[in-house]
């Protein structure tokens, strides 16, 4: 994890707007799910992180990078999930 982590810092000045877009969003779901986990809301923490991966990630993400790729796309799904 930490190797990923690295790699996208490195590499940020080369990420298009749907990398940077997906990061914000992995970096507020983090912040949301610490939240939840605190509070012995797991239920909510759980449908957090399926709404993200299953609508940012996959739906969006994922198809945007089939047609909009940067050298950076590989790295940040792997960091994704």
């Amino acid at each position: 994890m930490n190797t990923i982590h690295k790699d996208i810092t490195t590499a940020l000045s080369s990420a298009n707007d749907f990398d940077l877009w997906i990061l914000q969003k992995i970096n507020i779901l983090i912040d949301d799910v610490t939240t939840h986990l605190e509070r012995y809301q797991y239920g909510e923490a759980g449908d957090r992180i399926i709404q993200m991966l299953w609508h940012d990630l996959c739906d969006r993400y994922i198809e945007i990078s089939k047609q909009q790729t940067s050298p950076i796309t590989g790295t940040i799904m792997v960091y994704a999930l």
